[in-house]
This record gives C-alpha cells, sequence and structure tokens, in this order.
C-alpha cells in the first residue's frame, strides 16, 4: 500500500533549511512513510488529535492522517528538542 503524503507550508520550509545529512535521511524516512505510514517505527502522540511521529535521525517528522485512508499530511519536520512545541498533552490541560 503506497500512500500521498502531502506536506504543510511549515513543513515544507522546515525541509529546504536543512542540512545535506539530515535532509537525505529525512527524505528516505518520507520515502518509508509513503510506504508504510503506520509501520513499527510510527509512535503515536499524546494529543487530542491523532497525531504521530517518526525518527529520521535527530529530527522527527511529524504527521497526521489525511481525510482518506490513502493520504497522510506532514506538519512538521524538526529536531526533536522543538518538534513537539505547540502540541497539548491531553493530561496537562487547564
Amino acid at each position: 500500500m503506497s500512500v500521498v503524503i502531502r506536506r504543510s507550508e511549515e513543513a515544507i520550509q522546515q525541509y529546504r533549511a536543512l542540512p545535506p545529512t539530515p535532509k537525505r535521511r529525512v527524505k528516505e524516512a518520507l520515502r518509508q512513510l509513503a510506504l508504510d505510514p503506520f509501520g513499527p517505527e510510527t509512535l503515536e502522540m499524546a494529543t487530542r488529535v491523532p497525531t504521530y511521529r517518526v525518527r529520521a535521525g535527530n529530527y522527527r517528522i511529524v504527521f497526521q492522517p489525511g481525510p482518506t485512508e490513502d493520504e497522510i499530511l506532514v506538519i512538521r519536520i524538526a529536531l526533536r528538542e522543538v518538534a513537539y512545541e505547540g502540541f497539548e498533552h491531553p493530561d496537562r490541560r487547564d
């Protein structure tokens, strides 16, 4: 099964700004996501909206399922330290 990978504007800009070596790792991780987005390397994040992440070296690819089963939306490609900023953990709501 192959899925269509769509990227948010933020993810596109982040990908373009990557140094060469991390960019190769992220590109390979995106290829693997296209083949099996919910494989053993994919972890679900603890958020209200279904959100998942995949490691690519020190970077994380954060994505959500698309409107159809054969689509995902990459919303962020960032270093681990900043990849999860802005995602509310469901147990830490006010």
